[in-house]
């Protein structure tokens, strides 16, 4: 989802890294709660696709989950929300 004047692709570090541009667009855009349970507390930025499995550190790729959420996905993928519970697959 890209935004004028930030050139999100540009913002990444060739490393996988997340850069400071990327986690300032990622914590607007996720409103400083995880995307996983709505927590606004022990945030950490987190590939969706892990950088052990080739995810890159673009703002497309990168979202806030809380400690609890971060600790729980692993090196996982999770699968879309489905109501109130969210599964995860091994990866």
């Amino acid at each position: 989802m890209p935004v004028p004047g930030l050139p999100v692709e540009a913002a990444c570090i060739a490393d996988g890294r997340i850069s400071a541009d990327t986690r300032l667009f990622v914590w607007t855009r996720d409103a400083g709660r995880c995307r996983n349970c709505g927590s606004n507390r022990e945030l950490h930025f987190d590939h969706v696709i892990p950088r052990s499995l080739g995810g890159a550190g673009t703002a497309d790729n990168v979202e806030l989950l809380c400690a609890e959420c971060n600790l729980k996905k692993g090196a996982r993928l999770f699968v879309p929300r489905t109501n109130a519970r969210t599964a995860m697959i091994a990866g």
